[in-house]
């Protein structure tokens, strides 16, 4: 499964692109029109909890920080409605890298603006998504830790 990502000219996509290993064919999904979907971006980061994709950040016009979640099942996007005046939320970034850890999604450094390199670290809990569909519960949290000025770096990934 491959979502996103950049071409040639700077071109960038936002369409879910899933191999059947049966045909060896690519199967592309295109936001439908008039969907509320993500921009097109590179350098954000995903996590796959079937049937859920959980997409973060990247690079578009800008660097963003939005959350957006694409159900295999209904093959739509719901954008995750974040609280801006919320503190602890991750910045708008790029060239972080995610994990899954159980039913948490983390958010791992990156960077931010001119290759402004962060450290920090977010989570966020997807067990309501998981054991209800909803969406309007996730939230985020940051995650302190002792000794973690090794994370000040972009580009890396996590597992």
């Amino acid at each position: 499964m491959v979502f996103g990502g950049g071409g040639p000219n700077k071109k960038r996509f936002n369409s879910v692109n899933i191999l059947d290993w049966t045909s060896k064919e690519w199967i592309e999904i295109e936001p439908k029109e008039n969907e509320n979907a993500p921009w097109e971006r590179t350098y954000h980061a995903a996590e796959l909890v079937y049937p859920y994709l959980i997409v973060y950040g990247g690079e578009g016009i800008a660097d963003m920080d939005d959350l957006w979640i694409f159900n295999f099942l209904t093959l739509s996007w719901t954008e995750v409605p974040i609280d801006k005046e919320n503190k602890s939320r991750p910045c708008a970034r790029r060239f972080h890298s995610s994990a899954l850890v159980g039913n948490e999604f983390f958010i791992i450094a990156g960077c931010h603006g001119k290759y402004r390199p962060l450290n920090d670290v977010y989570s966020i809990d997807l067990s309501p998504l998981l054991e209800t569909g909803n969406v309007e519960a996730l939230e985020w949290k940051e995650r302190k830790f002792k000794s973690s000025a090794f994370l000040t770096r972009w580009g890396q990934s996590s597992c």
